[in-house]
């Protein structure tokens, strides 16, 4: 199967936040709840999911986290909610 069109902006889009986050100095995860894993298997979570027309791959969308807040915050809207407000207003 080949990837689809929100895959192929995806994935471009990836490599602009990897530059813009090293820029700014951020390099472990910023979610830092409670049972952080601080840089371990990083990647970037989103403040709605990749499917929501409202998601956008921009810097005040995504915050970097680690493995474990990642999955904390997927299935938990409210918290992930409370998270983005936090670090991104």
């Amino acid at each position: 199967m080949k990837p689809g069109k929100k895959t192929k902006r995806w994935l471009a889009d990836k490599e602009g936040l990897k530059l813009e986050y090293l820029e700014k100095g951020i390099v472990d995860c910023e979610m830092r709840l409670p049972g952080c894993m601080s840089d371990f298997g990083l990647g970037f979570a989103h403040r709605h999911k990749r499917g929501d027309p409202r998601c956008e791959h921009t810097f005040k969308k995504t915050c970097l986290a680690c493995a474990y807040c990642h999955e904390k915050t997927e299935y938990d809207r409210e918290l992930n909610e409370e998270v983005f407000t936090r670090l991104r207003g």
